[in-house]
C-alpha cells in the first residue's frame, strides 16, 4: 500500500453521500436511494514534512485496541452503540497510520450502531468494511424502522464501491465482522453470545454471498470460524462427526469420533478422546486441506491462536491478544487424560512439534501455564522467583523476566510489542522494525 496516493486529496475533514455507489440492495432499493448516509474521514496522522527514508518505530497505544490478521488497524469488528471516530489503518511501506473512512447518518436517520474491519479482495486489494446500524423516525402513517447498511470503499476515496442494504439487523454483542480469505464474514450468535446462529461470507468487491450459514438441529452446530471458513460439529445421532467448509461453502473434509474443537488462524483443533491408542489433540489445515496427529495429549485450556473467534459473552469473536500463538506457531498447554500437565510449541505448517515440556519439568519448576507466552523465538514463563525467557530454538535461558512481550508479525519485517510484565502489568503498544530489515530486537 503506497500511502502517498492514500486518500491523498482529502481535507481534514470530507464528507460526501453515497450517491456515487451503484449497488442494490436486498429490497431492489438502488444505493444512491439509501437515505441517512455520509463518509467521513478523521485527518491523516502523517507529519506535514517529509517522512525519514525508513520509519523503524511507531506508537500505537496505551491499551490494546489495535488489531488484524494481516493488516493492523482499530477496525475490530464489533458492532458498538457510539459513532465510529478515528479510526486508522497501519501502513508497514511507509510506517504510518492513516485515515480510513468511516459512514455516518444524515438527514433525520438516527443513529444506533456501527462497526468496521479491514479486509481484502482475491487480487490482495484493500477493502474497508462498515456496517452502520441507524433508525428512520416514523413519518405520518409510514412506522419506524430500523436497518443496517453494508459500505466497502478501498483505500482511495471516501466514496464506497458499493453500499448494500442487509435483510437483517446487525447488534451489539450478537454481530460481529471479521476478516477472511478473499473477503469477510458476520457472525450472528444468540442473545447470550455464546452459541452461533450463523455466518455469512461476503465477497468484498460485489457484497455478493459467497456462503450463507445457518444449520438447523439436524445438520449440526457452527463449531468455529476462522480466516479461511467454517466448521459444523454433528449432534446426535451425527456425534463426534466434523466437517470443515471454505469462504465459499466447499466441503474441505469430514471426520468422525471428534468433539471439542478449536479455531486457530488457519486451521482447527479436534480432541479425540477415550481408551484408544489415537486418542488426543489432532490439526486439519484449512489451506492443505490434510489433518495431523495426534499433537498434543489433550485439547488445550484456553482459546489457541491469536487473531480468530473465541466465545466470550459480550466479546465474543473478538479479536484479542492470549499469547498462545505467533505466527505459524502455536502454543499447546493442557493436561492429558490422567490429569498430567503438558506444554508445546507446534508448527502448523511444516506441521511438526518444535518444542515441549513436560509435566515433571512443569510441575518441578511450578510453571503457571496460565500465565505462559509464546513470542517469537522465545517462550515466557511465568514461575517463581525468576520468571524466565526461554529460546525454544535452542533450549537456553535469555533472560529473567522481562519488560516486552511481541504480540504479533506484520509485512514488512513489523513486529506489534506490549509493554508488560510478568505480572500482567501493560503500559502501552508499539509496532517496530529493524533499521535495514526485519525488528531483530529487544525480545524481552
Amino acid at each position: 500500500m503506497n500511502s502517498s496516493k492514500w486518500l491523498a486529496t482529502v481535507p481534514v475533514l470530507v464528507a460526501l453521500t453515497f450517491t456515487a455507489a451503484c449497488a442494490t440492495a436486498n429490497d431492489g432499493t438502488k444505493a444512491s436511494e439509501i437515505k441517512g448516509l455520509t463518509s467521513t474521514v478523521a485527518s491523516s496522522t502523517r507529519p506535514s514534512a517529509a517522512l525519514p527514508q525508513r520509519v523503524t518505530h511507531l506508537e500505537v497505544s496505551s491499551n490494546a485496541d489495535f488489531f488484524g490478521l494481516d493488516r493492523l488497524s482499530n477496525c475490530d469488528g464489533q458492532m458498538r452503540n457510539r459513532p465510529l471516530k478515528d479510526r486508522k489503518l497501519f501502513d508497514p511501506e511507509e510506517g504510518v497510520f492513516v485515515p480510513i473512512p468511516v459512514p455516518s447518518v444524515q438527514g433525520t436517520d438516527e443513529f444506533v450502531e456501527a462497526g468496521c474491519t479491514v479486509a481484502q479482495n482475491r487480487a490482495g486489494e484493500l477493502r474497508i468494511v462498515n456496517a452502520l446500524t441507524a433508525k428512520t423516525p416514523s413519518v405520518g402513517l409510514t412506522p419506524e424502522s430500523i436497518h443496517t447498511d453494508l459500505s466497502v470503499f478501498d483505500g482511495s476515496s471516501t466514496v464506497p464501491l458499493h453500499t448494500q442494504r442487509l435483510p437483517d439487523v446487525l447488534q451489539y454483542s450478537k454481530s460481529v465482522l471479521s476478516p477472511s480469505k478473499n473477503g469477510f464474514n458476520v457472525t450472528i450468535s444468540n442473545s447470550d453470545g455464546d452459541v452461533l446462529d450463523s455466518v455469512r461470507y461476503f465477497d468484498p468487491d460485489t457484497l455478493q454471498l459467497t456462503a450463507n450459514v445457518a444449520p438447523t438441529r439436524d445438520a449440526g452446530y457452527i463449531a468455529g470460524v476462522n480466516n479461511d471458513g467454517y466448521a459444523i460439529a454433528g449432534l446426535p445421532p451425527n456425534a463426534g462427526v466434523i466437517q470443515f467448509f471454505s469462504t465459499d461453502g466447499t466441503k474441505l473434509g469430514e471426520f468422525s469420533d471428534f468433539r471439542d474443537v478449536a479455531s486457530t488462524d488457519n486451521g482447527f483443533l479436534m480432541g479425540r478422546v477415550g481408551d484408544r491408542p489415537d486418542a488426543g489433540v489432532y490439526y486439519f489445515d484449512m489451506r492443505s486441506k490434510d489433518i495431523s496427529g495426534p499433537i498434543a495429549p489433550g485439547m488445550p485450556k484456553y482459546d489457541v491462536a491469536t487473531f480468530v473467534s473465541g466465545l466470550s459473552g459480550e466479546t465474543h469473536f473478538y479479536h484479542n491478544y492470549n499469547g498462545n500463538s505467533y505466527g505459524d506457531l502455536l502454543l499447546l498447554k493442557g493436561r492429558d487424560s490422567d490429569g498430567k500437565q503438558y506444554l508445546k510449541i507446534y508448527d502448523t505448517v511444516a506441521k511438526k512439534e518444535l518444542y515441549q515440556l513436560t509435566d515433571e519439568q512443569i510441575t518441578s519448576l511450578k510453571v503457571d501455564l496460565d500465565d505462559t507466552s509464546l513470542g517469537g523465538d522465545f517462550l515466557y514463563l511465568k514461575k517463581d522467583p525468576d520468571n524466565p525467557v526461554i529460546n525454544w530454538r535452542t533450549g537456553a535461558t535469555a533472560a529473567s523476566g522481562w519488560t516486552l512481550l511481541p504480540v504479533a508479525p506484520f509485512a514488512d519485517g513489523w513486529v506489534l510489542l506490549k509493554r508488560s510484565n510478568p505480572e500482567n502489568d501493560t503500559t502501552g503498544y508499539f509496532i517496530a522494525r529493524g533499521p535495514e530489515g526485519p525488528y531483530a530486537g529487544p525480545w524481552f
